[in-house]
């Protein structure tokens, strides 16, 4: 019985849901959890299987995270040591500090950093140097929630009142004074015997916020990192004037740095008021998550689980990250909220959390754990100065002041995907939350870089708001645009896409003293909406309503008046609709020149369509969705010609279709030959065309596989060459039909025809109905060598794959970019030179099994992104414990693949490194068992691995994706050089127009002499050679797509040790243990080798 793909629990549920709200008014101020009842019951509800897997997995993984005794005591022992080092600094005045400082800047790298504070700071600023009050612990590492490998322990450091003079909190003094003192203390512990490096780094990529790095020498060397973060000692300041509606920011100062000449003006400062204030009450959040009764152990345990699953998706680092406070006080709002119970486990926790954070809307209804009068009025002003509002216990602190609305969006996308996973529980669900990487690059479906350009500050400047964002940022041009980048992207793109979100970035210590010659990257992406990627028209509002006054000025001369069925008169935007797959791209581009004066070659994108990743070498482009109706049509012709045999002693009772060129999964796609083929000057034999072995190779001509299945009964027959021979029988019969009767251009050959018709050769396989219980029966009696039952059989599974599940066909209608990603990987394994080692049913299995089993990303709807999520599979799956499963049609359940994956263990070291599990296939082995070998696989990980880090590394561009698509020469022993002229050239036919001619003059363009030369590679031919010769030292790499012009070859461990021998005991004859190997290799090459290098 056929089922769909996905149940009605799919990912399709989650997609559906937008995750962009639209902004209500609110009059509340504390939001409620909307958790459903079924929601909550599926928090309190456990069942035994769901216990039995990631509970206790998480369980296990807390018990991992817990600080040792003998962690906390050389912790403490490392703290003392500090205590005692700083409490021996002297006392300096201002004129001392200010001297030294200047010099300790520029030997930590800061130097650029401290000119800046300093040129934005009143001249008249003073500063007095006293060693400081105090040194605790705190954060993560007393509190239990640390995460590793990366253990950092927090170190809050008392700066004394006398620190701050009158009018430290105006324009950066209070950074520049806090910088003065860090230098003092980092020169003291530089020399200090028990630290082993000393650096300054920004606290979350904030460039307000210095804190001091220690990597400690001993026992704690390589254990753990330690950050010295300063505080001002309390009562140093008034928190009132942290309030949004206070101003501590002069715009002439910050605007003289830069050489701007303007009348000198207060500023809002919001952020920066926020970078003071987290300072000045650090100590007092710290203690109210000291307090078991705010913040109990078991919620503890449950944030460390939130920590892993956040920073496997790269949101705990870089500017406006997700961090361990936020996390810390969310999870004590549910406990005040009694969303969670003091007897719930870890796992527990997270769930509610995970729940929490689908349900609840921040952007619209503000959050606070203060319920003072005063913390309860400034909520309203945070409101109207941050995006997303989360007040911390004093109410001074929005925990959430540097996220913008995207990053807020990006934390509830991933908690929905993350619910749907726990409802949906199977027993990967642990691994897939909070093991499994989720890199931002393979989040979205296409990302934008934009290279800020340094006439953007001139931009910048321009608009009184932007420069007032730009000042209270610090100067971060690309954090003070994003937000109208964003607003722009969400207008323009509407309901084509489901979420946008910017990379968190990391800044670099280094910042430069001159922000106008300082370029910046903003990169973001894009999730589209299933099917709404490449419309050209933009309906807008009707004509006469006001909203089309905002859709004009938006658009611009884009906007223009068209009448709509049910709609009337509208706003209409349209675009070239001659190349759909551009639209997306111009639609960004234009409103990013419009709205932000940023031209498209500043813009760089990972919308590479698929006529790039799949064009023909040599230039040659045609157009395939007239070569798929050319295909389908002389595809029907040969079924509808077989269809009308009836005058045979058997009965044809199915034809389907076979191989990858029927689901669009093939890399070129065939072209039909025409009479252009009867000009080569080629022999005839037995009506075929036959390659010559010194003249040029015929143009490339691959078959269409088919298969007919015969009602011929198999019981009767007693080996594997009587089914043969009646199989020949049956297509010489089949043949002569099909010439008489059709004309056609046929010939038989071994259990199979070959059938040329409208400029195509169909291979039509031949099998019998009950054959496949035959060749089982064979294998029980053992009549037959194993290897030829299976290659018999192997045409009977590819019919199976692509015919009884109809798996690619659906997946291809489903999941629209399925057929462009198979053919991009598929590339990239022929250009590895792995063809012959991987094949293309394996390739087509691990590609089905992502958009298949898509979690914990949403279902890939760009080509490029599915191509990095295989190239990560392929590094990073544990092939040598675990199967890959690819469940079609959820046949298997959870229970029979927990089954299947025990027994596929206890003879695990029978089968090929990559095991693939099909509903079909228990053992995993059909599709790889002729490769790739131990050795290859480990060289398709570690290549896998290398060209994904390039790709990340250097961008999703153009450029990057040819280089990994390049052949390298350097990893091969020697490199067998091929004559051009042998090499493969695609075929090159003009394609019928569609109903431009009858049939008669349209099929007399193929009317050719001969069948031409099908399925024939001298490359294939000569590789073939070579391993049956020499295989038994070494292994030989080839690319079977056109642009194959060398062989690599590869020696074996046991023949290079040889080698190795050789060059020990003869150094005058070092090679002459390959020399007669080189020969052979000439000898067999004959007039296909160029040139034989040996590396």
């Amino acid at each position: 019985m056929k089922r769909k793909l996905n149940d009605e629990k799919s990912t399709d549920k989650i997609i559906s849901e937008k995750v962009h709200n639209g902004i209500q008014v609110s009059n509340g101020t504390s939001a409620k959890l909307s958790c459903s009842k079924d929601a909550a019951l599926s928090v309190d509800y456990q069942s035994t299987n769901f216990r039995t897997t990631a509970e206790l997995e998480a369980q296990a993984q807390v018990n991992v995270l817990k600080n040792s005794p003998q962690l906390k005591k050389d912790v403490n022992a490392f703290l003392a040591l500090l205590k005692k080092q700083l409490r021996v600094i002297p006392e300096a005045s201002c004129e001392d500090a200010v001297a030294t400082a200047v010099r300790l800047a520029k030997e930590f790298d800061v130097q650029q950093y401290f000119e800046m504070l300093v040129c934005l700071v009143p001249s008249n600023g003073k500063f007095t140097f006293t060693p400081p009050n105090s040194l605790r612990l705190m954060g993560s590492f007393p509190l239990e929630l640390n995460v590793k490998p990366n253990l950092t322990v927090d170190i809050a450091v008392e700066v004394p009142k006398t620190t701050f003079a009158e009018g430290s909190l105006n324009t950066y003094s209070y950074h520049l004074k806090m910088l003065l003192f860090l230098l003092l203390i980092a020169s003291k512990l530089r020399t200090s015997k028990f630290v082993k490096q000393l650096n300054l780094e920004f606290f979350h990529d904030d460039p307000r916020k210095l804190i001091i790095v220690l990597h400690p020498k001993g026992d704690l060397d390589g254990r753990c990192i330690f950050h010295l973060i300063a505080y001002p000692e309390e009562g140093t300041f008034q928190l009132e004037k942290f309030a949004p509606s206070v101003y501590h920011l002069n715009a002439e100062r910050f605007l003289n740095a830069f050489g701007e000449d303007i009348k000198g003006t207060n500023l809002a400062s919001h952020f920066y008021n926020q970078s003071i204030a987290r300072d000045a009450v650090m100590m007092q959040i710290f203690n109210y998550l000291e307090d078991e009764e705010n913040f109990p152990k078991n919620a503890r345990a449950g944030v460390q689980l939130l920590r892993l699953w956040i920073r496997r998706r790269d949101l705990d680092q870089g500017y406006g990250c997700v961090s361990c406070t936020f996390l810390s006080l969310f999870v004590c709002y549910l406990v005040k909220e009694r969303r969670i119970q003091s007897h719930w486990t870890a796992w527990d926790v997270f769930k509610a959390a995970i729940f929490a954070f689908s349900n609840i809307e921040l952007e619209n209804n503000p959050v606070t754990l203060c319920q003072s009068e005063n913390g309860l009025s400034l909520l309203n002003e945070f409101k109207s100065a941050f995006p997303i509002v989360f007040a911390d216990p004093t109410g001074y602190v929005n925990v959430c002041a540097h996220w913008h609305a995207s990053t807020w969006r990006m934390l509830k996308h991933e908690a929905l995907l993350a619910r749907q996973m726990i409802e949906n529980a199977d027993s990967e669900l642990f691994t897939r939350l909070c093991l499994q990487p989720v890199p931002f690059a393979e989040k979205f479906d296409i990302y934008f870089t934009i290279n800020l350009p340094k006439s953007m500050q001139n931009e910048v400047w321009k608009n009184a708001q932007l420069r007032c964002r730009l000042i209270d940022m610090y100067g971060l041009t690309s954090e003070a645009i994003w937000k109208d980048v964003y607003d722009c992207m969400w207008t323009a793109l509407g309901d084509r896409v489901l979420l946008i979100g910017k990379n968190l970035v990391q800044y670099e210590n280094k910042m430069t003293s001159n922000y106008v010659n300082f370029e910046e990257a903003l990169t973001f992406g894009i999730l589209i909406e299933s099917g709404r990627k490449c419309d050209f028209v933009i309906r807008g509002p009707a004509a006469n309503l006001p909203e089309a006054v905002n859709f004009r000025r938006f658009w611009g001369d884009k906007s223009q008046m068209r009448k709509f069925k049910s709609y009337g008169i509208c706003e209409t935007v349209l675009f070239d609709s001659s190349n759909v797959r551009s639209i997306f791209g111009d639609i960004v581009y234009y409103v990013l020149n419009r709205h932000i004066k940023i031209s498209r070659k500043r813009i760089i994108s990972s919308d590479i369509s698929e006529e790039f990743c799949l064009g023909l070498p040599g230039g040659y482009r045609f157009a395939e969705k007239r070569l798929r109706l050319s295909l389908h049509a002389a595809m029907a012709k040969v079924e509808k010609c077989l269809q009308l045999l009836t005058d045979m002693p058997f009965q044809i009772c199915e034809l389907t279709r076979v191989g990858s060129i029927f689901s669009d999964l093939e890399v070129y796609y065939p072209v039909p030959v025409d009479l252009q083929y009867n000009k080569l000057s080629l022999p005839i034999i037995n009506g075929c065309f036959v390659p010559e072995a010194t003249a040029k190779v015929p143009p490339w001509c691959p078959s269409c596989e088919m298969m007919m299945i015969i009602d011929i009964k198999c019981r009767y027959l007693n080996s594997l060459s009587e089914l043969r021979n009646i199989k020949t029988g049956c297509c010489i019969q089949v043949s002569e039909q099909l010439r008489k009767r059709f004309k056609l251009l046929c010939q038989p050959v071994e259990k199979a025809i070959l059938i040329f018709t409208n400029g195509y050769v169909f291979r039509l396989h031949v099998s019998f109905k009950s054959e496949e219980f035959f060749l089982k029966n064979l294998a029980e009696e053992k009549k037959n060598h194993a290897a030829e039952l299976e290659t018999e059989s192997m045409i009977r599974w590819k019919q199976a794959l692509f015919s009884q599940f109809e798996v690619y066909v659906r997946l291809r209608l489903q999941f629209e970019s399925f057929s462009a990603t198979v053919r991009l990987a598929k590339r990239w394994v022929a250009n590895k030179m792995l063809s012959g080692h991987f094949s293309d049913e394996a390739v087509e299995l691990i590609i089905a099994s992502l958009f298949l089993t898509p979690q914990p990303f949403t279902e890939s709807r760009h080509h490029f992104i599915g191509f990095l999520r295989f190239l990560r599979l392929l590094s990073t799956f544990p092939w040598s414990s675990e199967p890959l499963m690819v469940n079609f049609n959820n046949i298997l359940t959870d229970e029979e693949m927990l089954e299947l994956k025990q027994q596929w263990r206890i003879v695990r070291p029978t089968l090929p490194p990559f095991c693939l599990l099909t509903p079909d296939d228990h053992s995993g082995a059909r599709w790889t068992r002729t490769g790739p070998s131990s050795i290859v696989a480990d060289y398709i990980i570690r290549r896998a691995a290398f060209d994904l880090r390039i790709l990340q590394n250097d961008g999703l561009t153009m450029s990057t994706l040819r280089k990994i698509m390049h052949s390298s020469k350097q990893v091969f022993d020697v490199v067998i050089l091929l004559s051009r002229k042998r090499n493969l050239q695609p075929t090159v036919a003009p394609v019928e127009e569609e109903n431009t001619a009858d049939d008669g003059k349209a099929n007399a363009a193929y009317n050719l002499k001969a069948l031409p030369v099908v399925d024939f590679s001298p490359v294939e031919f000569y590789v073939r050679q070579l391993k049956e010769n020499y295989g038994q030292f070494g292994l030989f790499f080839w690319n079977r797509l056109f642009s194959s012009h060398f062989v690599g070859v590869l020696w074996n461990n046991r023949f290079r040790k040889i080698i190795q021998h050789q060059k020990d005991q003869q150094k005058i004859q070092a090679t002459a243990c390959t020399d007669e190997i080189i020969k052979g290799f000439y000898a067999l090459g004959y007039d296909l080798v160029k040139r034989i290098v040996v590396q």
